[in-house]
């Protein structure tokens, strides 16, 4: 996954059906360090199963360099919530609620004084980054529901998104 969320950019990988995330630092210039802390280099081996070959060692530069060249120019289909959902789960609100069921326009409700939270933009930047400046610059709420059948889809709500 690469975040554009924090400064500096993450670049961080997850194991499906795991325990291990490595998340590396990206520099101005999409530059990144590739000597790894020792308990980093070893977590990663382990997962990608290596086994220590004096005639073959694991190099993370070698690593980093072939995972840069297979990067897709168009992604392949839309990550789901629920992996979204586990890397950020600690930082977000209501961290349950993670599908959409519909917006709140602050701006068009008569006698409303409400805003966009902070804390509902940062959730839309994480599950929705195709409606994160329109919320903000548009004082718009998206609404979340912990419950799967209650899902609407937001195309219904933003008609751009068609």
């Amino acid at each position: 996954m690469f975040d554009i969320y924090h400064n500096p950019f993450k670049l961080i990988f997850i194991q499906i059906n795991g325990n291990f995330t490595l998340s590396i630092d990206v520099k101005t210039g999409f530059k990144i360090n590739p000597n790894l802390k020792p308990k980093d280099y070893k977590a990663l081996c382990k997962t990608l199963g290596l086994k220590f070959d004096p005639n073959n060692k694991f190099s993370p530069f070698a690593f980093f360099e072939e995972f840069n060249n297979n990067i897709p120019q168009q992604p392949k289909e839309k990550t789901s919530y629920e992996k979204i959902y586990r890397f950020y789960e600690s930082d977000v609100k209501e961290s349950e609620k993670i599908y959409y069921w519909g917006k709140i326009e602050w701006n068009k409700l008569s006698n409303s004084k409400g805003n966009v939270t902070k804390e509902n933009l940062f959730k839309t930047s994480i599950f929705f980054p195709e409606l994160y400046s329109i919320c903000l610059n548009n004082n718009i709420s998206i609404k979340y529901t912990a419950n799967k059948k209650e899902e609407l889809d937001p195309k219904q709500d933003f008609n751009f998104l068609n």
